[in-house]
């Protein structure tokens, strides 16, 4: 008999006088659980459609939250199949389906960042392939599934809440031995910053900022962003600091963020040990990173995004090469300063970047 891993999640029926059976959802072999996220009480935004140009309708749900991330090594299932199966065991324990979408029909990027997602590297999602359910049972306690991969491996997040608060955490056994969990930091459930958020249990669409909760940078090539004529030139690490006193700010071009993330991929940067050097022989001077992204998605997400990404840099700088915490900060500018067309992929290609701007003054 393979081994399984089995999740199991109370249910308080509140009409009746006896606790409905628990729900069992398993996992392929193999399955770790690597995340977890525990809340009562909680408000939790649920989406319950896709993206509709503008909003992610939810419904908003209070109540006692479970969240917990799973891997899969090695997995080569594609997330239609890892889906399926789970989607046939919720109809089994008789949950009814609310919303179920993948990837491009959620609404792709806008959709993702109204998702409530565990942080990397507890729960991996690629905007590229990813796939959403949500359910519910006669009780009002509901359950939704975030399915998506990389290139070899799976990730299955799950998301119980209850509003009886009687959700126990889930049981798990059969999990690869030694799988590290690990618990998530403290995130606000709650949608207050939704104009309905005071009505909760509404199934109204709700005006969401995107989740910035470990963002994902938008279709970022795994190689350097392209580098225009006219900040060649710039961008060379030799004169970088000469650059920055001369005309204020210089694109970071040889940096390489992976597919799908806003960390730097782990490797030397020339410019990163030239602006660390110039700074240390500086130390009166500061700079901003400042994060930038093509026109893809919402405003508010790039910006959340193109913050993240700049943060990175900044964390490098410091890490790596030794900056001076104080000398550095980083922001974001999401897709309001283009360096080319948004038209062509070549164009957001150059616009996905960092950029070092020079922010002090000269004493009057």
């Amino acid at each position: 008999m393979p081994t399984r891993l089995i999740l199991t999640l109370a249910s308080l029926l509140v009409a009746a006088p006896a606790l409905a059976g628990p729900l069992t959802l398993r996992l392929p072999d193999g399955a770790s659980q690597i995340g977890v996220r525990t809340d009562a009480p909680a408000q939790f935004a649920m989406p319950i459609a896709g993206f509709d140009g503008k909003t992610v309708p939810v419904r908003v749900v209070t109540g006692a939250l479970d969240q917990r991330a799973y891997r899969l090594d090695s997995s080569r299932d594609n997330t239609l199949a890892l889906l399926q199966p789970l989607s046939d065991q919720l109809a089994q324990a008789g949950y009814t389906l609310i919303y179920q979408c993948a990837t491009t029909d959620c609404g792709g990027f806008d959709f993702r960042f109204a998702l409530n997602v565990l942080p990397e590297p507890q729960m991996h999602v690629d905007l590229g392939d990813f796939r959403y359910l949500a359910a519910q049972d006669g009780a009002g306690d509901v359950v939704s599934l975030l399915i998506s991969r990389s290139a070899d491996q799976a990730f299955v997040q799950v998301t119980s809440v209850s509003p009886s608060g009687h959700v126990a955490a889930p049981v798990v056994t059969g999990t690869t031995p030694n799988a590290p969990v690990a618990d998530a930091p403290a995130v606000d459930t709650s949608v207050a910053q939704s104009p309905d958020a005071q009505n909760p249990d509404t199934q109204t669409p709700v005006t969401r900022t995107p989740v910035t909760q470990t963002p994902v940078i938008p279709d970022t090539p795994d190689q350097p962003t392209i580098t225009d004529t006219a900040n060649a030139a710039q961008a060379t690490p030799s004169n970088l600091g000469d650059a920055l006193l001369t005309t204020g700010s210089v694109p970071l071009d040889d940096l390489v963020f992976p597919s799908g993330k806003a960390a730097l991929q782990d490797t030397d940067y020339a410019s990163l040990a030239d602006l660390a050097t110039w700074l240390q022989a500086n130390p009166t001077l500061t700079v901003t990173l400042v994060g930038h992204t093509d026109a893809t998605g919402s405003l508010a997400g790039n910006t959340a995004l193109s913050k993240q990404r700049a943060g990175s840099v900044r964390d490098w700088l410091i890490k790596h090469y030794g900056a001076k915490p104080s000398q550095i900060d980083a922001q974001g500018a999401g897709y309001l300063a283009p360096r080319a067309t948004n038209q062509t992929p070549e164009g957001r290609a150059q616009n996905r970047r960092v950029e070092v701007m020079l922010t002090s003054t000269p004493p009057s």
